[in-house]
């Protein structure tokens, strides 16, 4: 089971379902302000993938954050962040038979998951 974890009106999210939808692989798409995670999801997220890589420094909303928000980030802190900000992950979030894959989109590593197994 294919799941994709972003926000409908991002870029890479719409570039990454077009590549999967091009490539006749069925999916979930799981739209983060519509549906927040629990915290065990996203503590299992952030086990997975460095916190530098999950979060999103280059988004509006992490500029938005105050200085205190964005210093000393620990896996508690961004935990929090997620849940409080969910455009603050990078997007998207590729999650195949519950495992976390990959962050953002392309097409080289989609090819690489999907088309090499």
């Amino acid at each position: 089971m294919i799941k994709i974890y972003g926000i409908k009106n991002c870029d890479k999210v719409r570039a990454s379902l077009k590549w999967l939808k091009s490539h006749d692989h069925d999916f979930d798409f799981i739209d983060l302000r519509e549906q927040p995670q629990t915290d065990a999801t996203i503590e299992d997220w952030l086990e997975h993938f460095d916190l530098k890589e999950i979060l999103n420094r280059r988004s509006t909303t992490w500029k938005n954050l105050s200085d205190t928000e964005r210093t000393d980030i620990t896996k508690e802190k961004a935990l929090n962040l997620l849940k409080q900000h969910p455009t603050l992950m990078k997007r998207p979030l590729l999650v195949i038979d519950e495992k976390p894959i990959s962050l953002g989109f392309s097409e080289a590593r989609y090819s690489q998951f999907f088309l090499e197994t």
